[in-house]
């Protein structure tokens, strides 16, 4: 008896877990409404809630979190103090827009954002995003060599 209640609790909550969707945070840092439909797929919705929640870091600078969000071998070439110093100046208090999602394929997307600085200025950029295994990284654009 105790076998048929524990597998009947067991489906249940794994009845329960499958059917949940996979929720999108919302920040008011960061817009995603120009892209958010209804009918995203577990993946890219996954995007999307990866790609705010790497901008409500970034933008509140806790780059200790942010650089858990990066390419797993960018951390093996690239010392978190290297990382820290290269995005202390950029991005400070403002507003990112996700302007566009380009799936490349299904395991690379670009996405091109919208930065407004506290000035009210707009800048546009595109940045590279990867699947890799079971989750979504942001590829963070280190220089091999020294600029010109």
């Amino acid at each position: 008896m105790k076998k048929v209640i524990s597998t009947f609790i067991i489906l249940f909550i794994a009845y329960f877990f499958i059917g949940c969707e996979l929720e999108i945070p919302q920040y008011s840092s960061v817009d995603l409404s120009r892209v958010q439909k209804k009918n995203l797929s577990k993946q890219e919705k996954l995007l999307l809630r990866r790609f705010a929640q790497y901008w409500n870091y970034r933008l509140k600078r806790d780059f200790a979190k942010t650089f858990s969000y990066e390419l797993p071998y960018q951390k093996y070439i690239t010392s978190f103090d290297y990382y820290k110093d290269n995005l202390i100046y950029s991005y400070g208090k403002g507003k990112i827009i996700l302007d566009n999602i380009y799936f490349k394929d299904k395991n690379h997307a670009i996405i091109t954002k919208e930065y407004i600085n506290r000035k009210g200025e707009h800048f546009k950029d595109k940045e590279d995003w990867y699947y890799v295994i079971d989750n979504w990284y942001h590829k963070f654009y280190q220089y091999i060599m020294p600029p010109d």
